[in-house]
């Protein structure tokens, strides 16, 4: 399902935002916002170095859930798989 046209991870935080391995700036979250305090611009670094991984474990998730038996599927709220896709989507522009 991965269809990466992101940078790839993993990503990580410095001086200046989040980078990847090869050292490129993949986003800058640090002094966009004057109203922003260090710890929520530190908060923000972290959910997006975060972000590669996450939508790599939601579309296996997804991916593992649409092999489960009619007994297991069942067990897995429908809305959480379509928040999942959502997601999903939304990351991927899909």
């Amino acid at each position: 399902m991965n269809n990466m046209k992101h940078t790839p991870s993993p990503w990580t935080i410095d001086d200046f935002g989040c980078v990847c391995g090869s050292g490129k700036v993949v986003a800058a979250p640090y002094d966009l916002r004057d109203d922003e305090t260090g710890e929520e611009q530190e908060a923000n670094a972290r959910l997006i170095a975060a972000a590669p991984d996450l939508l790599e474990w939601l579309e296996e998730l997804v991916m593992q859930c649409s092999t489960l038996s009619h007994d297991a599927a069942a067990q897995i709220s429908p809305l959480t798989l379509q928040q999942c896709r959502a997601a999903i989507a939304k990351a991927t522009n899909l």
